[in-house]
C-alpha cells in the first residue's frame, strides 16, 4: 500500500476529478463580500478528501477546495461498492495535479509506475 498526499494549499482550481482546469474566480456581491465558486463557499478549505484505489493505495488531497459537481460525486461514491469509481477518480486527480504542474516528482513517478494505466 502506498499513500500519496497532494497538498492543495494556496492553489485555486478544483482539486476533484472533473475537467475544470481554470483558476477559481472570486466575485464580490453588493456588500463587497467575496463569493467563491468552489466549495466550501466561504473560501475555507476541507481538511482532506481521500480516494482509495483498487490496489489499496490511498490518495489524499489535503487543504482542498472542489466544485459542487465533484463534491456531490464524492458524497455519492463513499459506498464500498463504488471503489472502482474512486480508483478512476484518484487517477484523474493525480493527472490534474501533474497537468497543472503542481505535482512533485515522486507523484509523477508513481503514475508512471502504475501498471493499470
Amino acid at each position: 500500500m502506498v499513500k500519496i498526499i497532494l497538498d492543495h494549499n494556496n492553489l485555486h482550481f478544483c482539486s476533484g476529478p472533473c475537467g475544470m482546469l481554470s483558476d477559481e474566480c472570486r466575485i464580490q456581491d453588493s456588500n463587497n463580500n467575496y463569493l467563491f465558486e468552489l466549495k466550501p463557499y466561504n473560501g475555507n478549505r476541507y481538511p482532506k478528501i481521500t480516494y482509495t484505489r483498487c490496489n489499496n493505495d490511498i490518495i489524499e488531497v489535503v487543504n482542498c477546495r472542489i466544485c459542487a459537481q465533484c463534491h456531490k460525486k464524492h458524497l455519492d461514491l463513499t459506498e464500498e461498492n463504488e471503489i472502482e469509481y474512486l480508483d478512476i477518480d484518484a487517477v484523474k486527480v493525480i493527472k490534474k495535479f501533474i497537468l497543472l504542474e503542481v505535482a512533485s516528482d515522486n507523484i509523477k513517478q508513481y503514475l508512471k509506475n502504475d501498471s493499470k494505466l
